[in-house]
């Protein structure tokens, strides 16, 4: 819920949100205040991209994919009756929340330019288009009048409508639904092999691991293999049916909230 909050701060809308600090360095007291990255860092992908490469000391070669999602282009005129001051003002501002400085970048880390065709990895941007983008962050437009018709409360319905088919005109487009559909096929292709050593995979995808479910034990390891080990060396005198029901009830993982308890 936190996350939720600090990604969501945005300034002008939705206060600053202060959370705990967990260690991380430079700030070692107190609390941490988080804003929305939105205002400076609208489109914050170069930002993960080289945070990537910093943890892992690697170069661009390290992935093969990255996949970029926005919620519109912004075509804000400004030749309107503004003063000068307003217009600065916009064109800070303008500035702040632009998307394609970072995409640019993208493009050079990924070579898409490269004229020799070599790609470091395959990069996909889908900013959702300048109609979706001609909405304002603030609108909420539409209104329903109660039974009684002497009042109305507001539903949001017109700016929904408008953001449903400014998507669905964005989706019609064919380098769009192109792009999507081989994204499609290479998310997929990743994680059929990703599938093939099921172990593996459960522990990346569910945080699967194993808790002894022996009275008195609960010695938590982190591979079937270990646990089946553990079994060998520490409860020899099961037998197959307890050692059976013993690997069931040990397997701990993660599951969404909603989904049921973590089991």
């Amino acid at each position: 819920m936190e996350v939720g909050r600090a990604t969501s701060a945005a300034p002008n809308y939705f206060r600053p949100i202060h959370i705990d600090n967990w260690g991380v360095t430079g700030y070692e007291s107190g609390r941490i205040e988080f804003i929305d990255g939105g205002f400076g860092t609208n489109n914050p992908s170069h930002e993960i991209l080289k945070d990537i490469k910093r943890k892992l000391k690697a170069p661009n070669e390290v992935f093969e994919v990255f996949a970029s999602f926005g919620t519109g282009i912004s075509g804000e005129n400004l030749h309107g009756r503004l003063s000068s001051l307003n217009r600065m003002l916009k064109e800070m501002k303008k500035e702040m929340t632009n998307v394609l400085r970072a995409h640019e970048a993208m493009e050079n880390d990924s070579g898409a330019h490269n004229v020799d065709g070599y790609r470091s990895f395959k990069y996909f941007r889908f900013d959702g288009g300048r109609d979706l983008g001609e909405i304002p962050m603030d609108e909420w437009s539409g209104r329903r009048k109660s039974q009684l018709k002497l009042s109305s409360r507001p539903t949001g319905e017109d700016t929904l409508g408008s953001m449903d088919r400014a998507v669905k005109d964005f989706l019609k487009r064919p380098e769009v639904k192109n792009g999507l559909e081989e994204l499609a096929k290479i998310l997929v292709d990743r994680r059929r092999l990703r599938t093939r050593e099921r172990e593996a995979w459960e522990r990346y995808a569910c945080d699967a691991r194993y808790e002894c479910s022996q009275a008195q034990c609960h010695e938590k390891l982190y591979t079937l293999d270990d646990f089946l080990a553990h079994l060998d060396s520490q409860h020899a005198n099961l037998s197959e049916d307890d050692r059976s029901v013993s690997i069931r009830e040990s397997k701990k993982c993660w599951t969404y909230r909603g989904a049921g308890n973590e089991s």
